[in-house]
């Protein structure tokens, strides 16, 4: 492992610098990236010019860890293509989503965050539109979701999801005719399930249990059967 107090420090992405060591970034040119174990980093720029790092790897830092940029000349610090692991991303400062690209001014503290589960869609409602068919419709509150998980009564659809992203309706199928379902839709991606819909309708299915289902034979109220007889002698 580099570690370096002097103007110039070149990294490659095999360095990994432990909690609470200080680094003073050069304006060379990086081969590699800056890899971090645990514990809070201090990245110091006391150059002439901004620090231009490509890659930050912060896949070995845990969640709430921070990322001290200081300078003495106010110069600031920016990374092109930071990476981590799933479920975290990195916030310069904390509750600004940092994708690369932007200068990160001295003095900030960039933080190590759990990423959210995507936001829970709206207004879901159910429609009885058959004896064997309820859809469903809602609005899709979210910008990252991979899919939409649905449930039938507590019990998910298969496959998982049952729908894909920026989807807003589905069609459910084969039921049983005048029966109550109860539904539940998800939103959802690699960082977890939203919360359930705000609404969990239960509707039930029409009454005319005409599709492929048994009914009794109906008489005609203005008709008699006919009656057969034969006198015994």
């Amino acid at each position: 492992m580099a570690l370096c107090f002097g103007h110039i420090l070149t990294l490659t992405t095999t360095d990994i610098f432990s909690a609470g060591e200080l680094v003073f970034l050069g304006t060379s040119s990086f081969s590699g990236g800056l890899k971090f174990s645990t514990g809070n980093k201090i990245i110091a720029n006391h150059t002439s010019s901004t620090v231009t790092i490509p890659t930050l790897d912060f896949s070995l830092m845990n969640v709430s860890e921070t990322i001290s940029i200081t300078s003495t000349t106010g110069n600031g610090v920016k990374f092109t293509t930071p990476s981590g692991g799933s479920g975290k991303r990195l916030e310069c400062p904390s509750g600004t989503i940092y994708s690369g690209g932007s200068t990160i001014a001295p003095t900030t503290t960039c933080t190590i965050a759990a990423v959210p589960p995507p936001t829970a869609p709206t207004g879901l409602s159910a429609t009885a539109a058959s004896p064997t068919q309820i859809d469903l419709s809602w609005t899709d509150a979210s910008s990252d979701e991979t899919g939409f998980k649905i449930f039938r009564n507590g019990t998910e659809l298969t496959p998982s999801p049952k729908v894909g992203a920026g989807t807003t309706t589905f069609s459910d199928t084969g039921l049983t005719c005048n029966t109550a379902y109860t539904f539940t839709v998800k939103a959802t991606n690699a960082d977890g399930d939203s919360t359930a819909a705000a609404t969990m309708p239960t509707t039930t299915t029409t009454s005319a249990c005409t599709n492929g289902a048994v009914s009794a034979p109906i008489f005609s109220t203005k008709e008699k059967p006919a009656v057969f007889s034969e006198e015994v002698k």
